[in-house]
């Protein structure tokens, strides 16, 4: 296996665990509801965008990134 995706894929994963932990405080800020969702999904979509960016060709035409990790949690 390329070593380049199992560093891409644990970058996503530390991404994630950046972005749980501000999720955590969003949660903990005494705001309105709209303001709370505004704020989770700009957190979310800017660490997809910055996952995005560390993507990995491995064949090409073929990138591949960590973007469904963010996907998949902001959906939970």
């Amino acid at each position: 296996m390329n070593i380049e995706l199992i560093f891409t894929l644990l970058n996503g994963c530390g991404t994630m665990a950046l972005v749980a932990i501000c999720f955590g405080q969003i949660e903990r800020l005494k705001l309105g509801q709209t303001a709370q969702s505004l704020l989770q999904g700009l957190l979310f979509g800017t660490g997809a965008v910055v996952d995005m960016h560390a993507s990995v060709e491995v064949l090409p035409c073929y990138r591949v990134d960590a973007r469904a990790i963010f996907v998949a949690f902001s959906a939970a």
